[in-house]
């Protein structure tokens, strides 16, 4: 398995054209909790190169990756993203701001324009 929550935001992914990935699935329970049904979170087995990305290319082109702004973060969307583009995924990084922790934070705090950027609300 290369993405948690895949199989149940399968259709969300489809309507909305895109994917969200985030980094774990606390993140993709909280994001469904807000109503943000397209998250997704890459596995383990993904970030270490064991499985490609092709599962999430069978529901979607574009990604958006919106991992924490710290530098383990920068460094795991940049794994994310070469996955993705491995498989003709178009993924942009979109960093939660460092101090905002999450993003759940981001969602609740963020001005409204940027979170529909993000999650195409």
């Amino acid at each position: 398995m290369s993405f948690y929550g895949l199989a149940e935001a399968s259709r969300a992914i489809q309507a909305k054209g895109r994917a969200v990935l985030v980094e774990g699935s606390v993140d993709v329970h909280r994001l469904r909790a807000l109503g943000i049904h397209n998250a997704v979170a890459p596995t383990l087995a993904l970030l270490r190169g064991d499985v490609d990305a092709s599962a999430l290319r069978a529901y979607t082109d574009r990604a958006i990756i919106l991992f924490d702004g710290d530098g383990a973060g920068a460094k795991a969307a940049k794994v994310v993203a070469a996955a993705c583009a491995n498989v003709g995924i178009v993924a942009t990084i979109s960093l939660v701001p460092v101090g905002v922790r999450d993003p759940e934070k981001f969602v609740l705090t963020a001005p409204q324009e940027d979170v529909e950027r993000i999650f195409g609300a």
